[in-house]
């Protein structure tokens, strides 16, 4: 999740005071969510570099979930904004957002799953 700023943070920051492992995902910089997992982690937050849009990098989240010793739940809260006037977008453009949108929440809720199904949750 973006940790940083409006829904990831409160998402975050709700996870954190219930004392649960998270584990973040970024793709470029990643000072201001690292800032905020500072001032909240106990060793139980991690960050994972990588783009939830390619399968390699959301093993490599899903691996470090199982470090911690699993996953119950999953929050697909990765987003693409176009930075265009509405009127102004293609139904081109709009296709592509979606598909990125869609096939982010496919791909990790899919990896998410196989492990709950394999844990038995």
């Amino acid at each position: 999740m973006r940790a940083e700023q409006g829904i990831g943070a409160a998402i975050l920051q709700t996870f954190a005071g219930e004392d649960a492992n998270i584990i973040i995902n970024w793709l470029h910089d990643h000072t201001a969510a690292g800032a905020l997992v500072a001032e909240l982690s106990d060793g139980k937050i991690r960050l994972v570099q990588g783009g939830v849009s390619n399968p390699t990098d959301i093993e490599q989240m899903m691996k470090a979930a199982d470090d911690l010793g699993g996953i119950d739940i999953l929050v697909n809260n990765a987003a693409v904004f176009p930075r265009v006037k509405f009127l102004e977008i293609t139904a081109n453009d709009w296709v592509g957002l979606m598909a990125i949108k869609l096939r982010t929440a496919f791909l990790a809720s899919q990896a998410a799953c196989k492990r709950m199904v394999e844990a038995g949750r």
